[in-house]
């Protein structure tokens, strides 16, 4: 019977030692558990907040581009109009000489008019004195002037 309460002892001391060792293991796994809850609840609020910020660099971009499409509609608006008023600048310059040498050519006619007018006049006076010293000749001299003479 000896033996038999020495195995008893010997299994509660090995039930008591074992339950000791659940137990103890039963607390590391909470405490590993209640640690996983926690990294888990930092990590969701990590992605929240990384979503988050995601979300809010999309559609910084989303108004970058649609800035970007504006300001490149802008841009093509603005050298088409340099380009059309470079069009029209020669234009303008083309037009201007044309009518920078027209108006030279008129003033060389105006020139030559006043010239011819002056000789004409020259001309007239010439044969006005000629008239006044013979008037025999008056109507000769004013035939001859009238058709192109002197």
């Amino acid at each position: 019977m000896e033996e038999m309460k020495k195995a008893t002892g010997n299994i509660d001391h090995l039930r008591d030692s074992f339950e000791k060792e659940v137990s103890s293991l039963k607390a590391e796994i909470d405490g590993k558990m209640r640690e996983n809850a926690e990294y888990r609840d930092q990590s969701e609020q990590q992605l929240l907040f990384l979503q988050s910020a995601n979300d809010r660099l999309k559609e910084e971009i989303t108004q970058k581009q649609q800035a970007n499409v504006s300001f490149s509609r802008r841009l093509h608006d603005l050298e088409e109009n340099i380009h059309k008023g470079r069009v029209e600048y020669d234009d303008l310059q083309k037009h201007h000489l044309q009518v920078t040498r027209d108006l030279e050519t008129r003033l060389t006619q105006a020139r030559d008019e006043v010239a011819q007018s002056r000789r004409d006049a020259a001309a007239g006076l010439a044969t006005s004195s000629l008239s006044a010293a013979k008037p025999q000749m008056h109507n000769i001299h004013t035939y001859y002037f009238v058709a192109g003479g002197f």
